[in-house]
């Protein structure tokens, strides 16, 4: 069964149930997989068109184009199921007011839609807490995001951490390792053993902790 809201094509919902987790959760340790199921009893509330109609509204009212609009909506369709006012709204509310343009939110929550989805409280302010503490800037954080928007899909203790803690442990000068987050965030996201490795892959291939070419190296071989 196709549903269709204001001229687009949201989704098929035959399919959507069985390619829900591989579609949305491709990472096995986001912490939204044991809410799969609770998604997939959402998906049946587009079937009325009254809460879907709602979100859509409020993105036209943000500034995104029709072309964003089904970009977001098709990706993760537990989107349209959300309450505009309690959910949607105070998050992209919240972006906002972190120097996130419409149009720049637009283009992030195109790149990774499942932001929407996230817990304002226990996610997305933690983050962009830990993010102001790092990068001491609003227009640098929204640098990382639109490098590597998908970073706030992750638990940033359980990588960045313990990734820039084997830099230091190596003789990565402290320097370089906010110049690599700065230019290649996504490297700084691999598990903490595949970093291991690709750390001293990197050592053995004869780079120079010292020089930033090491993170280059790293990402690289990531």
């Amino acid at each position: 069964m196709l549903i269709c809201l204001c001229g687009i094509q949201v989704l098929d919902l035959g399919r959507a149930e069985t390619t829900l987790q591989s579609s949305l959760f491709p990472h096995k340790k986001l912490w939204v997989i044991p809410r799969i199921r609770h998604f997939s009893l959402q998906i049946r509330q587009l079937q009325t068109p009254n809460k879907p109609d709602s979100v859509i509204a409020l993105l036209k009212n943000h500034g995104f184009s029709k072309t964003q609009i089904a970009i977001l909506i098709k990706r993760p369709p537990c989107v349209l199921a959300s309450d505009v006012e309690k959910t949607l709204l105070p998050k992209i509310t919240f972006l906002n007011s972190k120097g996130i343009s419409s149009s720049d939110l637009a283009k992030c929550l195109s790149k990774c839609p499942s932001l929407l989805i996230l817990s304002l409280e226990n996610r997305i302010i933690p983050s962009f807490n830990f993010l102001c503490d790092l990068l001491q800037s609003n227009n640098d954080i929204l640098g990382v995001l639109n490098l590597f928007t998908r970073m706030l899909l992750y638990d940033f203790d359980s990588y960045i951490l313990p990734n820039s803690n084997v830099l230091r442990q190596n003789g990565v000068p402290e320097l370089n390792i906010d110049k690599g987050f700065r230019r290649v965030p996504k490297t700084f996201f691999y598990t903490p053993i595949q970093f291991k490795e690709i750390v001293e892959k990197v050592k053995q291939m004869g780079f120079s902790p010292e020089r930033f070419t090491f993170i280059f190296a790293v990402t690289v071989l990531g």
